[in-house]
């Protein structure tokens, strides 16, 4: 092409047509497809015929041994280390992969990438000088109702009444929130709770009023977002099988 001096090279003889694969194409079929067809790059379409994007075929090899490096690859600056206590990250970081190289457990229920969680976090987009606390509950939490059964199921060790009506529930009875709950909606504080009530459940735990969750009291927590939890139904819980959980 240079010998014979650019300006009179056609572009139209350098194209070709676009290789196509769906995005259900298995990694070692396409592997075989480009080495068949002597290509190095595809067009990825949904079953709708959308564009999903592209796949090279140092995308393939890298899914199969890993991350190749070569001369044209930029270095990866979405983590920075500032100080021993401090982190600068890219907001697109997937929280996934935060999670893993830190040993976290930020909830990826609702968000997919660290901007979101802070988006979510906030109600609002991030300015200079905002804080985000992380919200999580990593343990299940405790609930009463005004009538138990004479009767018990693990972790429970008594029961608290001399009712038998079958239709009563037993001490230790565990719920959880349903896992397709809705729960972006809701201020951050509840969403919290939420999220532990679909990842841990609640246990029965006491006598008492019907549907209190009960906790440590805490100036930090804000009563008003914490009753927009009222919102929630006992239908929207599913009961727990005990031998599912009992080491």
């Amino acid at each position: 092409m240079w010998d014979q001096g650019i300006e009179s090279v056609s572009i139209e003889s350098l194209v070709r047509a676009a290789h196509v694969v769906p995005e259900t194409k298995d990694l070692g079929a396409l592997l075989g497809e480009f080495r068949r067809t002597n290509q190095h790059m595809a067009l990825v379409l949904d079953e709708y015929g959308s564009f999903q994007g592209i796949v090279t075929l140092e995308d393939v090899l890298e899914e199969i041994v890993g991350e190749i490096e070569d001369e044209y690859d930029l270095p990866d600056e979405s983590v920075v280390r500032i100080d021993d206590h401090r982190i600068q990250i890219d907001g697109t970081f997937p929280i996934d992969d935060f999670n893993e190289q830190f040993g976290k457990t930020v909830p990826q229920e609702d968000y997919h990438t660290v901007a979101g969680f802070v988006f979510g976090q906030l109600g609002r987009q991030a300015e200079t000088g905002d804080e985000v606390a992380r919200g999580v509950i990593d343990h299940a939490l405790r609930f009463t109702v005004n009538d138990t059964r004479r009767a018990y199921v693990w972790p429970a060790r008594h029961y608290a009444s001399d009712l038998t009506d079958p239709d009563l529930p037993p001490m230790g009875l565990r719920l959880r929130l349903r896992a397709n709950f809705p729960v972006a909606s809701y201020p951050p504080q509840a969403r919290a709770v939420l999220v532990a009530l679909k990842r841990y459940g609640m246990m029965l735990a006491d006598n008492g009023s019907d549907w209190f969750i009960s906790g440590a009291p805490d100036p930090r927590w804000n009563n008003d977002q914490l009753q927009t939890i009222g919102r929630v139904k006992g239908s929207d819980f599913v009961v727990v099988d005990p031998k599912a959980i009992r080491p």
